[in-house]
């Protein structure tokens, strides 16, 4: 596991519809050594991150209200540090592949997904982009 610096953890937020599961996937990158918040509804995803960007998003593709390909698309507009990694959950076909691309959703995984799964996703995606921006690689 990568930190961001060496007192500090690295950061997640979950916009979930469902709480249930939103607790449960926090539990799991909890447990992988992030610091970890779960949201209901896009706005206050928005809210949170305009307060403290996380370095990664774990976002549901059906959201209230907004899809899960918006939600990344609005958070990269408003960013006013640079997002690392957004992971999507949900179901994917040929056409809603590209609009999450065009979004900049950088990793998508399928539904249902494990919170283990959504975890290793992460973990995945920022020790990936750790890697190359270690001086050397």
């Amino acid at each position: 596991m990568v930190m961001t610096d060496a007192l500090a953890y690295r950061t997640v937020l979950v916009a979930d519809p469902s709480g249930e599961r939103g607790a449960a996937i926090v539990a799991a990158l909890v447990r992988r050594g992030f610091a970890a918040t779960a949201v209901q509804a896009a706005h206050l995803a928005l809210r949170l991150a305009a307060a403290r960007p996380p370095d990664a998003w774990i976002v549901d593709q059906d959201l209230p209200g907004i899809s899960g390909a918006q939600l990344v698309s609005m958070i990269r507009a408003s960013a006013t540090r640079a997002l690392r990694d957004a992971v999507i959950v949900g179901t994917a076909t040929a056409r809603t592949r590209v609009g999450f691309t065009a979004a900049g959703v950088d990793v998508f995984v399928p539904a249902p997904a494990t919170p283990a799964a959504l975890a290793d996703a992460v973990d995945g995606a920022l020790s990936k982009h750790a890697a190359a921006e270690s001086p050397g690689k």
